[in-house]
């Protein structure tokens, strides 16, 4: 693929992002940069905004992406991204209990995930 070797460029991420984004291309955004992530100019943007993507439309590959390279990701990014997913959550949640208790678990979930002991610094 030559868009490789635009994605490898730390500079030109974010426009190409936004390019196949605002045209619908989420699949093929997302295909290009896993198909990066083994070149030998991977850089940190390529894995943090891997991650996002895999929020906001691959949730199930989320985690396995985040486990194999949460040392290579920008953790303040991907936190912030979490927060803002909770927030909307909780909105959406708090008008059924038993969703409340599915939050808890989702949150659980995620500071045993990211392995952290203080989790007030996350908020």
């Amino acid at each position: 693929m030559c868009g490789i070797q635009i994605v490898v460029q730390a500079e030109e991420l974010e426009e190409l992002i936004n390019y196949y984004q605002n045209r619908g291309y989420f699949e093929e955004l997302i295909q290009l940069l896993e198909a990066a992530l083994g070149h030998e100019r991977a850089h940190i943007g390529m894995f943090t905004e891997l991650a996002i993507l895999y929020s906001k439309y691959k949730p199930q590959k989320m985690r396995e992406h985040l486990e194999l390279f949460w040392s290579r990701v920008r953790k303040p990014k991907v936190t912030n991204i979490f927060k803002q997913k909770l927030i909307l959550i909780v909105i959406y949640s708090c008008r059924y209990f038993v969703h409340v208790n599915k939050l808890i678990f989702g949150l659980n979930l995620f500071f045993s995930m990211i392995n952290m002991k203080n989790t007030t610094m996350l908020y």
